[in-house]
């Protein structure tokens, strides 16, 4: 399972974190979910959390370190508020 992480804006350390299988964005909610999307389709999916995003947070996937040493430079960049 992949380990997403609730952050502020600017900040390298997450506020919460959740585990989960992937995640859908929804304007200003996230929902993290286990299995399903199996052909596309998200029918089968366990919905673990809903998390409601104030204003300049976001969430994302957490990478391991050595997976990101790995990634190409251009990868590795940052978004911004």
């Amino acid at each position: 399972m992949a380990m997403f992480g609730r952050f502020e804006c600017g900040s390298t350390q997450p506020i919460e974190t959740y585990e989960g299988d992937f995640m859908r964005s929804e304007s200003a909610y996230v929902r993290i979910f286990k299995g399903g999307d199996w052909f596309g389709k998200d029918d089968f999916a366990e919905l673990l959390a809903t998390i409601r995003l104030s204003k300049g947070q976001s969430v994302r996937e957490i990478i391991p370190a050595q997976e990101v040493a790995a990634l190409p430079k251009k990868s590795r960049q940052r978004a911004t508020c």
